[in-house]
């Protein structure tokens, strides 16, 4: 290909531009948020969440791609702190389809019993986990703490 037809594929962008994604406010509570994951009435682990831009490819190949409109949604880190919690000791997640933003606004979160070290994820007991958020000060201190400030999802 000559030189002369490469004009349309320098404006098709390896990856989306995020710098027009659109505010969504229903997500706004949980914009760099920690919350404290309660069992039984003791804390047994930590939730962080961030809001992330995310955009699918709509179409292309590796050398070009044309992107869907950029959005937000909550990306989420969690952690143990109590050794005999149910909570794997790390868990991640991208929150592409909206099911986890309506557990959070719930203010509890269901996860599978980790401890259980068999293949049948039918048969592992979901235990219920309520969500305490934190204030500004307690956020600081947990997400420095729990090493959440040096991972990123997306």
């Amino acid at each position: 290909m000559s030189p002369e037809h490469w004009g349309d594929l320098r404006v098709m962008p390896l990856k989306p531009d995020y710098s027009n994604t659109p505010h969504d406010p229903r997500i706004d509570a949980f914009r760099d948020a920690v919350a404290a994951l309660e069992l039984d009435g003791r804390i047994v682990g930590y939730l962080a969440t961030r809001i992330e831009p995310v955009a699918e490819a709509r179409v292309g190949h590796w050398w070009w791609t044309r992107w869907e409109t950029p959005r937000e949604v909550v990306t989420w880190l969690q952690t143990r702190t109590v050794p005999d919690s149910p909570l794997p000791e790390f868990d991640d997640g991208v929150d592409i389809f909206g099911d986890f933003l309506v557990e959070l606004e719930s203010g509890l979160m269901e996860v599978v019993d980790h401890r259980q070290n068999d293949d049948d994820w039918d048969e592992r007991k979901v235990f219920e986990y309520r969500l305490i958020w934190l204030s500004d000060s307690e956020y600081e201190e947990a997400w420095d703490r729990y090493g959440f400030a040096d991972t990123h999802i997306v």
